[in-house]
């Protein structure tokens, strides 16, 4: 085995002879799962053996003749018998699981292109669908019910079909195993760009990183306007000392409002929603370039309300809050972009909370006016509940639009008119 140019950087040329093994690890048996990689077959001469195949990464075993486990692949043998697959193509790819001691085999119609290139293949269970992309393409998938069967036992390979001993000819790069089944396209990533799938096939040779440059987490605080719902809108970073705010990037319209602003200290990136259905998570980057990643799932929004209150708890959770009579708390997963209601606070009219790591809760305060609902007070809210709870009396100046915790637990309110 040697290195060549990979897809990124440098990615193993696999020789028939060595492969790569990750001993074994119950890290490497989940229920769910992905596996993906960039590979670059080598057509000529095969098959070399019966059953020839390039494995992307398997881990399997034999329990009483039963094949457990999971295994990503490319058949290099057009005249055997796949299991279900059968007779198919030198060079199609395909995923096998065990799903509930079951064997269950798919794969594409069509095989990767004898053109010297590497070519992105993921599959995935979600606990009822194997699915198979390739090239940010949805080929194949079948639905299948439980939890996979793991070689609990057996280490997992790159390069290497280890149960009937055959290794790989290909160049591989970039693999990797998720425990849990990645967001993909419907179709394709040209019709549905706004996924997990498609950002690893789209970023191409960046390899797996996310675009843009991410934030410092260093305690500032940065805030959106704009003189209108739909925009310009114009990131800026608050100073405290003298008080003042300083223009980051160029503005930007996305044709919607643009609202609920929070930093993840998780990847350090800004993260907003529009305010009103149908919900679109974006991510801003330190440069004020806002990336779309797609509909947020699970939100509805109270009638005439939109959620402009946002803030980002432990473990990169988003919770977003709507403004008016009956508010909802939701906390929303940017990975999946799915929302989870917690409840509807007995508070309204706040226009931003932050999270409180002192003691874990949110932060909230009412904007004054003559009116008598709104008075102006602060409020904690339970982010496991969305009870709200009064803390304080009248604070006698108008609408707080962002709010903040210092690092030293100091509330800090921009107020907006």
């Amino acid at each position: 085995m040697t290195y060549v140019g990979g897809k990124v950087d440098q990615a193993f040329q696999f020789d028939g002879i060595d492969s790569v093994e990750i001993p074994d690890h119950s890290d490497l048996e989940p229920a769910q799962i992905t596996l993906d990689g960039w590979i670059k077959p080598n057509f000529s001469g095969r098959p070399v053996v019966s059953a020839d195949v390039d494995i992307i990464i398997e881990k399997a075993e034999l329990v009483s003749s039963v094949l457990h486990g999971y295994m990503l692949f490319v058949a290099m043998d057009s005249g055997f018998l796949y299991f279900e697959c059968g007779m198919v193509p030198l060079g199609t790819p395909g995923l096998f699981l065990n799903v509930g001691g079951t064997q269950h085999q798919i794969c594409g119609s069509s095989p990767l292109p004898n053109d010297n290139a590497y070519h992105n293949v993921v599959g995935t269970y979600d606990g009822a669908t194997m699915r198979l992309f390739v090239d940010g393409v949805l080929v194949v998938s079948k639905t299948v019910a439980r939890s996979i069967s793991n070689a609990t036992t057996a280490a997992a390979f790159i390069g290497r079909e280890n149960v009937t001993p055959r290794n790989t000819l290909a160049a591989i790069d970039e693999v990797e195993i998720f425990s849990r089944a990645l967001t993909g396209p419907a179709s394709d990533c040209g019709a549905d760009p706004n996924n997990e799938i498609c950002d690893i096939f789209l970023a191409d040779s960046a390899g797996k990183c996310k675009p843009g440059t991410p934030f410092t987490c260093d305690g500032t605080l940065y805030q959106t306007t704009a003189p209108s719902l739909t925009g310009p809108y114009t990131l800026y970073e608050v100073q405290t000392s003298p008080v003042q705010l300083l223009a980051i990037g160029s503005s930007f319209s996305l044709g919607t409002e643009f609202n609920a602003l929070g930093y993840n200290p998780v990847d350090d990136y800004l993260y907003a929603i529009n305010g009103l259905s149908p919900f679109q998570l974006y991510r801003i980057d330190a440069s004020a370039t806002v990336t779309n990643l797609g509909n947020v799932t699970g939100m509805v929004a109270p009638s005439g309300q939109r959620f402009n209150a946002g803030t980002f708890g432990p473990g990169g959770q988003y919770y977003v809050m709507s403004n008016l009579a009956t508010p909802k708390l939701y906390r929303i997963d940017i990975s999946t972009r799915v929302a989870t209601l917690i409840g509807s606070p007995a508070v309204n009219r706040i226009l931003d909370i932050a999270y409180n790591s002192a003691d874990g809760q949110l932060y909230g305060r009412r904007f004054f006016n003559t009116g008598s609902h709104n008075t102006g007070q602060l409020f904690k809210i339970d982010p496991t509940t969305a009870a709200a709870t009064a803390i304080g009396g009248v604070t006698k100046f108008g609408r707080t639009g962002a709010i903040y915790f210092t690092a030293l637990g100091e509330i800090i309110g921009v107020h907006s008119k």
